[in-house]
């Protein structure tokens, strides 16, 4: 668990050792789910979540 801040322009640094962890790129979703937030990261090649689907 991580605590962050926003800065003054909204932008929020998530620590390199989570971006690691989850693989992120250079793109995520952001849900809002009411009381929270969720962040889910997005492939930098969006057919590869496809691969082997079909």
């Amino acid at each position: 668990m991580s605590i962050l801040e926003i800065d003054d322009k909204g932008r929020l640094t998530i620590p390199k050792e989570i971006r690691e962890s989850l693989n992120f790129g250079k793109k995520v979703l952001i849900i809002n789910a009411g009381d929270h937030l969720k962040i889910i990261p997005l492939p930098s090649d969006p057919f590869k979540i496809l691969h082997g689907a079909f």
